[in-house]
């Protein structure tokens, strides 16, 4: 018995000729590339969204700063036209008196109400009061308006 080497019989490593191409790309490498490109067509489309929303928001605030007093009634009416734009003509204009100040409540934290109702009754006395700054209060009105949920948003201010 002759013992051969077993190494004897083995062949070099044959390295292949052919490259794989990239070129089509894998039905994965598709799939991945396309729920990427919807993400981030569906993060841009909310993000402007949210912004043209906020806008009426920002454009209130900015006429609430301009007003040179402390009118009662063009609050009110500045407030009102913002309801309307975020909630809608038929919900929000036919509110008055008791419904409408359930309305602004809504919009404000509790610890607030006495603060609204003291506001809220000013515009329906001869002289109100001017000692009161509420333009604070009702910017915190405006801002608890644009951010409550509604499915109406096609009115302008």
């Amino acid at each position: 018995m002759n013992p051969q080497d077993p190494l004897a019989n083995m062949h070099d490593i044959i390295v292949p000729t052919f490259q794989a191409d990239w070129w089509p790309l894998p039905f994965g490498y598709w799939f991945t590339a396309s729920l990427l490109l919807i993400a981030i067509g569906y993060t841009v489309w909310r993000y402007r969204r949210r912004q043209q929303r906020l806008q009426a928001m920002r454009l209130a605030l900015q006429e609430l700063a301009a007003l040179q007093n402390d009118a009662v009634n063009d609050m009110n009416q500045l407030v009102k036209r913002v309801a309307i734009h975020y909630h809608g003509r038929q919900a929000m204009a036919s509110l008055t008196g008791q419904a409408w100040m359930q309305q602004l409540k809504q919009w404000v934290k509790p610890s607030e109400h006495a603060l609204l109702t003291q506001w809220h009754q000013q515009q329906y006395q001869a002289t109100p009061s001017a000692a009161t700054n509420h333009k604070t209060l009702v910017a915190k009105i405006i801002q608890g308006c644009s951010q409550a949920k509604s499915g109406v948003r096609d009115a302008v201010i």
